[in-house]
């Protein structure tokens, strides 16, 4: 692995980068990697095997020697705590059917996006009676533990029915 680059998702605020040297992802969920490889002669075929299973392959692309994938980092779909995968090897083979016999398999460390977080800060009592023309003040508090929040939208129903919210 020549260089990793790293698109991350605009809501981060984290400006995109390039790295070299390294083949081991580090990225918040949601970022888009680009792997850019090289081998010591030319590529018929190479496929980024995930999490060293045949079975689980993403196609590169392929110039001469060199390949390049690109994917999204995500968490695993049976455990949001966990990437849905944690590491990766390139599994090159050549115009005469070769392969590289023990690929470097790198690491993958997926950083969860946490959810944001909305509460009341004095709920109100399960069941509220309000005149017709009446008020119901409400005091929420939003955050986002580790990216921030753009704007908060706050949606009322009765029986089904959204109602108007005045600001």
């Amino acid at each position: 692995v020549d260089s990793v680059h790293y698109d991350y998702p605009s809501y981060t605020g984290i400006p995109d980068k390039t790295v070299k040297g390294t083949g081991d992802l580090q990225a918040v969920e949601g970022t888009t990697v680009t792997i850019h490889a090289t081998a010591n002669q030319p590529i018929d075929t190479a496929v980024m095997e995930m999490d060293a299973d045949p079975r689980q392959g993403l196609r590169m692309s392929v110039d001469g020697k060199q390949a390049t994938v690109r994917f999204r980092l995500s968490m695993s779909a049976d455990d949001p705590g966990r990437p849905k995968h944690t590491s990766y090897q390139i599994r090159f083979r050549d115009p005469y059917g070769h392969e590289n016999r023990r690929p470097i398999r790198h690491r993958i460390d997926v950083i969860p996006d946490r959810p944001p977080e909305i509460r009341f800060v004095n709920p109100p009592p399960k069941e509220v009676q309000v005149p017709e023309n009446g008020a119901l003040p409400l005091k929420i508090e939003a955050r986002d533990p580790d990216f921030g929040l753009r704007r908060v939208l706050l949606k009322a129903e009765r029986e089904g029915r959204s109602l108007p919210i005045p600001w």
